[in-house]
């Protein structure tokens, strides 16, 4: 017997729910209905994903039933961190971190269990501020900025020799207590 399974067609109309949902989930807030805020789209119905752009600002990934990955433009803290001069990376550590790894974790597992994910299938979260050393030279000198690295490997996985493995990956704003970027891509 062959089964045929019969796909949920990928459109910017089948996935702009399931973001309104995350978003919801993520603390942030968009006038209604949020087809009014897409600035751009890219949808691959054959490869079941698209990308969803809201305000020019949040970012969406949705593969297979699920948004997948998701960032702020506006606190991007990995754009931050390879991009930002050296007098613009100064003034973002003297900014006010209202979040210690303590707290950030707490603000990243109500993300965490409000998305769905259960701490059983999961170890316990990694966390990590992160911090930039303006020059190879002085590895002394080291800016603390005011953005956490959490993160939760599946149970019984393994990372490979590169760093992948199946996790949930987030990056907390100390400044904002907010979900900046989420990816469960590796998840897959």
């Amino acid at each position: 017997m062959i089964a045929i399974l019969f796909a949920a067609a990928v459109t910017l109309e089948t996935v702009l729910p399931l973001c309104d949902q995350f978003l919801e989930k993520a603390g942030v807030t968009l006038d209604k209905p949020i087809a009014k805020a897409v600035s751009k789209s890219i949808v691959h119905a054959e490869q079941e994903n698209a990308t969803i752009i809201l305000q020019d600002r949040y970012v969406l990934g949705y593969w297979r039933e699920a948004v997948r990955e998701f960032w702020d433009r506006a606190e991007n803290v990995n754009h931050k961190l390879s991009r930002l001069d050296p007098a613009e990376m100064v003034a973002w550590s003297k900014q006010p971190c209202l979040l210690d790894e303590r707290t950030a974790v707490e603000v990243g597992l109500k993300y965490f269990h409000g998305l769905g994910f259960k701490d059983e299938d999961f170890e316990p979260p990694e966390c990590h501020q992160y911090r930039w050393q303006p020059s190879e030279t002085n590895p002394t000198h080291v800016l603390t900025v005011p953005a956490f690295h959490i993160q939760w490997m599946r149970k019984g996985a393994r990372e490979n020799e590169h760093g992948f493995g199946p996790k949930i990956v987030m990056a907390i704003s100390g400044a904002t207590k907010r979900l900046v970027y989420f990816s469960s891509l590796s998840l897959r």
